[in-house]
């Protein structure tokens, strides 16, 4: 069992775990692939749309169920890019800046 699904990202606000998602690999998601999923959301963000375009607005989405002002939000992606492109994501988490 299980998914083909390469990358993840912990999310957190305040130290605390709020959403973890997916990118959507392989070929059998057809139109979702290389899209993000929310797998598992807490709290306010316990239910997502559809899958995400990309991980920005998975983001964004949290910031906004949240009702957080992502403030340096492109440093915070920009860190996650450089480490899926290092193959170090799954292990890390994307934080929102306080």
């Amino acid at each position: 069992m299980g998914s083909e699904c390469e990358y993840g990202v912990l999310t957190f606000a305040d130290d605390r775990l709020v959403a973890i998602f997916t990118r959507l690999d392989a070929s059998f998601y057809d139109k979702a692939q290389g899209c993000w999923n929310l797998e598992l959301g807490f709290g306010r963000c316990a239910a997502a749309p559809a899958p995400f375009e990309d991980l920005s607005e998975a983001l964004h989405w949290v910031c906004e169920r949240l009702s957080v002002v992502a403030q340096n939000m492109d440093e915070v992606l920009a860190d996650v890019d450089e480490r899926l492109s290092l193959g170090t994501a799954g292990g890390t988490g994307a934080r929102r800046p306080r």
